[in-house]
């Protein structure tokens, strides 16, 4: 994964905002590659862990509709509240049951 995300920064050097559509795709495939170890995610965390896991995700993904749409006002400031949301899932999961 971090290996993707330098490729993501030196991408983003080169290119700027030439290519925003493939950035999204590319920032919401790197979100959801946690999927490649969802197996040793259930049988080693509880369900409370795996269900705030999953709302988190689901949150940041969900929040890329307000970062996408030029059309929506305020739809960058609304997006960084969906990130606060994930990120609070996340850290509850980590709390909670790590």
């Amino acid at each position: 994964i971090w290996g993707l995300a330098l490729l993501g920064v030196l991408f983003k050097l080169a290119f700027a905002h030439r290519f925003e559509a493939l950035s999204l795709v590319t920032y919401l495939t790197m979100g959801w590659l946690s999927l490649i170890v969802i197996y040793q995610l259930v049988t080693r965390l509880e369900a409370g862990g795996v269900t705030l896991l999953a709302i988190g995700g689901v949150v940041y993904t969900l929040g890329v509709i307000f970062y996408a749409s030029k059309r929506i006002r305020f739809g960058h400031a609304i997006w960084h509240a969906f990130v606060l949301g994930g990120s609070a899932c996340h850290f509850m999961a980590i709390y909670l049951y790590v």
